[in-house]
């Protein structure tokens, strides 16, 4: 029962993060289509 939770909690977590790393390559990515933007 513990060791589903954890599992459970792990992938949660494990794909919070890569969201948030898909959100920072967006933002990354439109810096470098706008060069204007970079300051």
């Amino acid at each position: 029962m513990l060791k589903k939770y954890i599992v459970r909690k792990a992938i949660e977590y494990y794909l919070q993060e890569m969201q948030e790393d898909m959100e920072d390559a967006k933002i990354a990515l439109q810096r470098t289509k706008e060069p204007s933007a970079i300051s």
